[in-house]
């Protein structure tokens, strides 16, 4: 064998050696990187998870409150229409069968047509009795029902509130744990996490509508506004709600005496949400109904001149007929609930709350000042304030929750804090999480199970290069107000601004600030 050839046997074998070595640390990089990438994407996929689940926390607990805003506010309603029933009942029945009903009906006698009346009088008489012999122990009891019911929806919403905000810190507790069990918050992720809690607790706020601190009686327009119209005015030319018994008597014109030519029942009447000015004792704490009914005749004297009848028609003053009055709140309102109209009542609104009602526009459908229907009033507005026409003491708006930024003041705009058109409240605190894990708990060519190069200060060990020996993940989510227009768009195309009178509350992702980056970074380096 040539000498040459002898001096290069081996070469080979070192070659592959170095290779192998080469090949075997890429493959330990390889392997190491990938399981590190790995585990960072599902920290980060951990770390969106709760977050998202601490904004859907917030979320949820906005919508409830909301939920249980709307709620109080149709029970509200409830007992306003209720409250006007039984005060429309009691004034049916008292036309019909009260202490005024002769001088209708001796007119009447006076009529050859006398029937046209006391037909259809005869079938309100007994249908005014059985309206108001139910409505009167129904209505009490249905009005406290409901006023017990509005006590429950307002203590449901206090500790909903708080439960749900002491929930926050867990449910992203358990939301890490789920997703990765070797994960936990950091200590800047716990920071963030107490400081979300207690930006929650204080995004909402008590808001007294009977200490007219709610912002121009807020909660007791919303109300005002949900109220159908026979509750706000229920005046008509023609008597009642019913047929009125109408008498025309054409031949009271051609006959010689005297009767009525034409005679109807005047009817006005409404209700109303009382309110007073600087009496926080008594303001927004009552509900009053009033309906009163005058008696309209003209009446007719027919004379005869060389057998030729003349007739004299001329209309009666305003006759009393009967009146009802119904109310559910404090006891001071029977000093002044019906004695004092105009002057302290919540001004109707219309349908979209956005002005007054039209349709509504006095209080009590003008029964006190309409000629007809005040007659009977005011000789009964005293009794009417009596306990016994009273449905419950403990009616009346309740506190509430609402967004802390809104109305505070003198607006009722809820886009606005003080006269700032910019404070809309559209977003709730966003939550800031970081959260980590230990590297040691991740397979890499380094973990003690493998030791690859014999471990620690071996030849092919690759040292722990992640700061701190853990990897970390950050992630921010908030809750945010948002109607959907072609789902439940406003009928006016408005934008609705946020409150806690809409269940439009929703979470998503955030992008993390450079600040709060920095906040990790400088953390990683600081914080054990």
């Amino acid at each position: 064998m040539p000498a040459t050839a002898a001096r290069q046997r081996g070469q080979a074998l070192l070659f592959i050696s170095v290779t192998t070595i080469v090949v075997l640390l890429a493959m330990l990089v390889m392997f190491s990187t990938g399981q590190l990438a790995a585990h960072r994407m599902k920290m980060q996929n951990t770390a969106d998870a709760a977050s998202y689940s601490g904004a859907l926390v917030q979320a949820r607990d906005l919508n409830f409150t909301a939920y249980m805003n709307r709620a109080m506010i149709a029970n509200q309603v409830a007992v306003a229409q209720i409250t006007s029933m039984v005060g429309w009942a009691r004034g049916f029945q008292d036309t019909y069968n009260g202490d005024f009903y002769s001088i209708a009906e001796t007119l009447a006698d006076l009529s050859e047509l006398s029937e046209m009346w006391t037909i259809p009088v005869d079938i309100y008489k007994s249908l005014s009795n059985g309206l108001k012999d139910v409505l009167d122990p129904v209505g009490k009891a249905m009005v406290v029902v409901l006023d017990i019911l509005i006590d429950a929806l307002r203590y449901a919403e206090l500790g909903y509130h708080v439960g749900m905000t002491l929930t926050i810190p867990e449910t992203v507790n358990n939301v890490i744990t789920a997703n990765d069990g070797n994960a936990s918050l950091s200590i800047l992720g716990w920071a963030g996490s107490i400081l979300n809690t207690a930006q929650h607790y204080q995004f909402v706020k008590t808001f007294s509508p009977s200490g007219d601190t709610d912002g121009d009686k807020r909660f007791a327009n919303v109300v005002d506004a949900s109220l159908d119209l026979f509750t706000k005015n229920r005046t008509l030319p023609i008597a009642t709600w019913l047929p009125t018994p109408l008498l025309i008597d054409p031949l009271r014109l051609v006959t010689p005496g005297v009767g009525p030519l034409v005679m109807f029942y005047f009817h006005a009447g409404g209700s109303s949400l009382k309110a007073v000015s600087g009496n926080s004792s008594k303001n927004l704490q009552g509900y009053g109904a009033a309906d009163a009914t005058g008696l309209f005749v003209i009446f007719d004297i027919t004379i005869s001149i060389l057998g030729i009848p003349i007739p004299i028609p001329f209309p009666l003053p305003p006759l009393p007929a009967g009146a009802g009055f119904a109310w559910a709140g404090d006891n001071s309102w029977s000093s002044d609930m019906f004695t004092s109209p105009e002057s302290q009542y919540v001004k109707h609104r219309n349908a979209n709350n956005d002005g007054a009602d039209s349709d509504a526009a006095v209080e009590y459908g003008g029964a006190y000042f309409d000629p007809y229907p005040a007659v009977t009033y005011w000789i009964k507005a005293s009794d009417g304030q009596a306990a016994s026409n009273r449905l419950d003491t403990r009616a009346g708006l309740r506190d509430y929750y609402d967004l802390k930024g809104n109305a505070s003041g003198s607006t009722s705009n809820q886009a606005k804090d003080s006269g700032d058109p910019n404070n809309q409240n559209l977003v709730a605190p966003s939550l800031f999480l970081e959260i980590e894990r230990p590297s040691n708990t991740i397979a890499t060519s380094s973990s003690p199970t493998f030791q690859i190069g014999g471990g620690s200060g071996g030849q092919l060990d690759l040292p722990d290069s992640t700061e701190g020996a853990k990897v970390r993940a950050m992630s921010k989510a908030e809750a945010y107000f948002s109607r959907p227009s072609d789902l439940f768009g406003r009928g006016d195309n408005k934008t609705e601004y946020a409150s806690l009178y809409s269940p439009y509350w929703q979470p998503h992702l955030l992008p993390n600030s450079l600040i709060e980056q920095a906040a990790s970074f400088i953390g990683d380096s600081v914080l054990p």
